[in-house]
């Protein structure tokens, strides 16, 4: 149950710290990897969440990608 928490914090966390810098690349179906390393580099987060950034931005788990759009469009007002 922990472990599951902290993978959906870790989730939200990424998909939050992420949605600002790729959105510059305007609202995609897929992103590419460098377009996500790039995301991933200056929002200084690892690069080993690469494939959790992946998984989020291009492929199954794409209700945390609503989530950062969610949390980023609320802190735009």
């Amino acid at each position: 149950m922990l472990l599951k928490a902290l993978r959906n914090w870790k989730l939200k966390r990424i998909a939050n710290k992420l949605t600002p810098w790729l959105s510059t690349y305007g609202d995609k179906e897929s992103y590419s990897d460098e377009e996500i390393l790039y995301a991933l580099s200056r929002a200084k987060i690892s690069d080993k969440n690469l494939d959790l950034a992946k998984q989020i931005f291009n492929g199954t788990l794409s209700q945390y990608r609503d989530y950062g759009k969610t949390e980023y469009l609320n802190r735009k007002k």
